[in-house]
């Protein structure tokens, strides 16, 4: 930001990363681009959701949420909802997303690139998802990631008589290692979402 530019009334943006939180939750400890710590209200603070790549574009897995620019009609989705992306985003810029049923019978909806925001992207989800797949010369396992030890969920066989192909077994594994971690990550937002609102 330029000098020119510095004229009261002007909202501003500053440059940091939340490094710890205050014992009362009410503030939090951002370190600035220039190094320094302080400590700030939460309630002084908006999320940067421009922290990836504004040219990415959207990926089967990533979750998102709205972010409407001007006028607002009704039945437009929440902009206070997190959803997540049911396939890449197409050629025209269209972006498949899965909503309530209670808003289609599908449960999905086709968005606007430009109306989405990105929270968290299918790799930082893949991260932290709690089910995976090993592949072997026999099977393609699918296994949940445990403490001392991780534990076989579910095993697809090749061959012996069952006309399983290598790709069949592998296509049944990621849909349903997919659908496990669809669901450990729904565990997952909620239980955040319930600890925001009970305040611990």
């Amino acid at each position: 930001m330029e000098f020119k530019d510095c004229t009261v009334g002007t909202k501003v943006h500053l440059g940091g990363e939340i490094v710890d939180i205050s014992n009362d939750k009410k503030a939090v400890l951002i370190k600035w681009e220039n190094g320094k710590e302080f400590y700030i209200g939460i309630d002084l603070l908006e999320r940067d959701f421009n922290q990836y790549d504004p040219k990415r574009k959207f990926r089967k897995g990533d979750i998102v949420k709205p972010d409407y620019k001007g006028r607002k009609w009704e039945g437009m989705l929440p902009e206070g909802e997190e959803y997540e992306v049911l396939e890449d985003e197409d050629d025209e810029g269209l972006v498949l997303i899965k909503i309530d049923k209670s808003i289609d019978p599908t449960g999905e909806g086709i968005v606007s690139f430009s109306r989405l925001v990105l929270i968290k992207p299918v790799e930082e989800i893949e991260k932290n998802n709690l089910y995976y797949i090993e592949e072997s010369e026999i099977s393609f396992d699918v296994l949940r990631k445990g403490i001392e030890k991780d534990v076989l969920v579910y095993s697809i066989s090749l061959g012996n008589g069952n006309g399983v192909s290598r790709d069949e077994a592998k296509k049944k594994a990621e849909e349903l290692c997919d659908e496990k971690n669809r669901i450990w990550q729904e565990w997952l937002r909620q239980a955040r979402k319930n600890s925001r609102v009970s305040g611990n």
